[in-house]
Parts: structure tokens; C-alpha cells; sequence
């Protein structure tokens, strides 16, 4: 597939995740197998070189996709982080849930995500909202997502450009 045709997808790019999520045939090792991996690698890519045309919702599907590869594949691709920080510049809070869920798939998705370098008013948006969540969720593994994103955001703070 040629830049044009990577273009074209980006382009037309509709929550249909399909040809990019991580398709994992539940194998480690060397027989560790991920049927999207090429194609996905050549999108990301493509939206790091050019992410001012990208659709946040494929940098969000993207981002999750690389975040769950992380946990079957027992290591993270440093391109997560890339991610997260346009993810977050480009979403800001409206992304806090699907950051933190990323963050939550692995350690190293974790680590990555928290030295992002992402806009400081951006990721002060996603404290914002996170705290609020706090004060009025109750079902229990959304506090569990929330209570994980506050540590994170503080983290990822601190490392705000």
C-alpha cells in the first residue's frame, strides 16, 4: 500500500476500526501474530508525519489499538506516545476516558503515556473532568478508571509543555 492509498484511508476514516485494531491470534512469543500490524504501523506513520489532517477519532482507535498490543505483546511501541500527546492536544478532556483506558492496558503503556509532553491547559482539562468524575461516579470500575486516570494526569502534568 502506497502513501496515497494510506492517505485515502486516513481521509475517509469512520470508527470502523477494522483494519487497524489489534487483531492478536491469542499467541505469544514467536508465534505472537497481529494481523493488522503492517497496515496499522503504515497509518501511524502516516498521522505522526501529518496530524494536522488525521480524525481524532482515528488517532483515539489507533492509540487504543497500540495500548492493547502492549499487553499480549509484553512490550510498548514508543509511537504510543506520540499518540497520546496528539490525542490529548487534539481531544482534551473530550479523550480523558479512552486515555486512561489506554494507560490502564499495560505497564508500559503506562509509562509511556505519562511523559507525553502534551499542551499543560490540555491536560489540566482532563484533571478537571477527572476530578469531577470522582465527586459523582459510583459505579465501581468506573471509579477504578477515573481514580487511575487522577494519578495519571498529575504525572502527565508535570511533564506538560
Amino acid at each position: 500500500m502506497n502513501e496515497d492509498d494510506i492517505g485515502q484511508f486516513v481521509d475517509t476514516y469512520t470508527n470502523d476500526d477494522a483494519a487497524i485494531c489489534f487483531r492478536w491470534n491469542g499467541k505469544h512469543g514467536d508465534e505472537f501474530d497481529d494481523a493488522n500490524e503492517t497496515f496499522r504501523n503504515a497509518v501511524i506513520e502516516w498521522v505522526i508525519n501529518q496530524s494536522e489532517e488525521a480524525p481524532l477519532t482515528l488517532i483515539i482507535d489507533l492509540y487504543r489499538a497500540l495500548t492493547e498490543y502492549s499487553a499480549e505483546a509484553w512490550c510498548i511501541d514508543e509511537r504510543v506516545e506520540d499518540l497520546a500527546k496528539l490525542m490529548i492536544k487534539t481531544g482534551g478532556a473530550q479523550v480523558a476516558r479512552e486515555f486512561i483506558v489506554g494507560a490502564m492496558q499495560s505497564f508500559d503503556a503506562q509509562c509511556a503515556t505519562v511523559f507525553a509532553g502534551s499542551p499543560k491547559d490540555k491536560v489540566e482539562e482532563c484533571l478537571k473532568l477527572t476530578q469531577s468524575k470522582l465527586e459523582t461516579e459510583n459505579e465501581e470500575d468506573e471509579r477504578a478508571i477515573w481514580e487511575f486516570g487522577l494519578e495519571n494526569f498529575k504525572k502527565l502534568l508535570k511533564h506538560a509543555a
